[in-house]
């Protein structure tokens, strides 16, 4: 492939975007009027029902305990609005999110209530279906605060070599990383994400002495044909762009991907200055670019 810029592919969990702000109630409890933005921290969604629901009724305790057991997860009980009378005192430290319509539940795949859902900065790590007992719970919470102290982010990654790996180029060709230029932004992209598309527009404004890499992000059989021809077309208005296609899910968990699109500027030494998951804005990647161009020199 010839020196340029890169591209690739990344999808996973769809991220919630909206601000959270609690309403304090009179015995310490919150009202969120907002989803619970998933995107960081450690939450315990637990998916109920507001009426003739003795399962949801015996869950809540269970939660109660939880939380002493695991204070490091903020935990949020979801009603289909409203938020049933006299829930307040029940629910004791737990928030309450009223869930309109249940739209939260179905955009994360709630079919039946009670549902619990545990998520660490923006990944689902956890799920417990009903029937469960309190020992299912408290199990899958150790279960989860363990994972959530190993699990790997971007953020993380910041300050450290870039991981190393291989992707396609349009033509079948298999590309190394070590055969992109430096210094790299490095974008992974969904195909399945339509807003996604949209946000490679951006690179337009790119100071060419910085080399991008987009991976987009596909299963063992590759890119659909529509989305072949997106590539195509976008290659021909962004030809400074390295375009591949990423098939190996261990480069997604080597750079703690989970949301598309996910930015990782790398500087002349393959090093990651920065990253940022989700939509970026123009000043946004300005500040990456100048992040990772900021008082440095090409080696000798």
């Amino acid at each position: 492939m010839p020196k340029g810029r890169s591209g690739a592919c990344c999808v996973l969990l769809a991220a919630i975007v909206l601000v959270l702000r609690p309403a304090s109630l009179a015995n310490g409890a919150e009202v969120l009027d907002s989803r619970p933005d998933i995107r960081t921290g450690s939450w315990v969604l637990a998916f109920m029902e507001g009426t003739l629901c003795e399962a949801c009724e015996s869950v809540v305790p269970w939660i109660h305990r939880g939380q002493d057991a695991f204070p490091e997860f903020r935990y949020v009980l979801s009603y289909p609005s409203p938020i049933p009378a006299g829930l307040q005192e029940e629910a004791q430290a737990a928030g309450l999110y009223a869930d309109d319509r249940a739209i939260l539940g179905r955009d994360l795949g709630v079919e039946e209530a009670p549902t619990i859902l545990v998520f660490s900065s923006g990944r689902s790590i956890a799920r417990l279906d009903w029937p469960f007992a309190e020992a299912d719970l408290l199990r899958t919470l150790a279960t989860a605060s363990i994972l959530n102290e190993t699990l790997r982010t971007p953020s993380v990654l910041v300050g450290g070599l870039a991981p190393a790996f291989t992707a396609v180029d349009p033509g079948g060709t298999t590309v190394s990383s070590e055969h992109l230029g430096l210094p790299l932004l490095l974008v992974f992209l969904s195909p399945e994400c339509p807003s996604c598309w949209g946000a490679l527009d951006q690179l337009a404004t790119i100071r060419a002495d910085v080399e991008i890499a987009v991976l987009l992000i596909a299963d063992s059989r590759g890119l659909v044909p529509a989305q072949e021809a997106r590539v195509r077309e976008l290659a021909s208005t962004h030809p400074d762009v390295s375009w591949l296609v990423l098939q190996d899910l261990e480069t997604l968990s080597a750079f703690g991907v989970t949301r598309s699109p996910t930015y990782f500027a790398i500087d002349w030494q393959g090093v990651i200055c920065s990253a940022h998951e989700g939509i970026v804005f123009e000043a946004d990647i300005d500040s990456m670019v100048d992040g990772l161009l900021f008082d440095q020199s090409e080696p000798q």
